[in-house]
């Protein structure tokens, strides 16, 4: 068994900026809070967390990523917002939300019919792009910081990937082991 997930790839410099402003918060306003702050070489955009599946089923879980793109373009991505989950009042985990028209949430769309096709149960939870800034050890109140925070940024995903992760005492190694490209548009 591995752990894994799949992923959209998002383009350096989109993040570069997400990590410049994690940077700015965890050494402004967010300096109090007990986090952990996730590195830039780490940020992806989760499509789907596949949990632990059998290694055999990857050629399948490949040929899905690599059907789910087909005829897709490179998804165009902006972020306007911080969020939160579960919510800002409770916060425990510190994001950033992607906005597109939709793209996004279709290929994931199309990507959880094919894996349910493989026996993979459907994600039960409503689908928000994102990248995860911090992980909070303790949840906090940050209505205040997600509604005062502006942020202005853009992007593109051109890579649908899955990957394998392994949980250390440094924080997760991810190794990729197959990907679908996007268009180029």
């Amino acid at each position: 068994m591995i752990r894994a997930f799949v992923a959209l790839e998002v383009e350096p410099s989109l993040l570069q900026e997400v990590a410049r402003l994690g940077d700015e918060l965890q050494q402004g306003a967010c300096a109090r809070l007990r986090a952990t702050w996730v590195h830039p070489a780490r940020m992806h955009v989760t499509a789907r967390f596949l949990g632990d599946i059998e290694e055999a089923s990857v050629p399948a879980v490949a040929e899905a990523l690599e059907e789910s793109a087909l005829g897709r373009d490179a998804l165009e991505l902006r972020a306007s917002r911080l969020g939160a989950f579960p919510d800002a009042a409770r916060a425990r985990v510190l994001v950033v939300p992607l906005d597109d028209a939709g793209e996004t949430a279709a290929l994931v769309a199309a990507l959880e019919d094919l894996l349910e096709g493989l026996g993979l149960p459907r994600e039960t939870r409503a689908y928000v792009p994102h990248l995860t800034l911090a992980r909070l050890r303790v949840a906090a109140d940050l209505r205040e910081l997600v509604a005062g925070t502006k942020v202005e940024m853009s992007g593109r995903a051109r890579r649908l990937v899955l990957f394998r992760s392994e949980l250390g005492p440094k924080g997760p190694t991810y190794t990729e082991l197959a990907h679908a490209d996007l268009g180029t548009a």
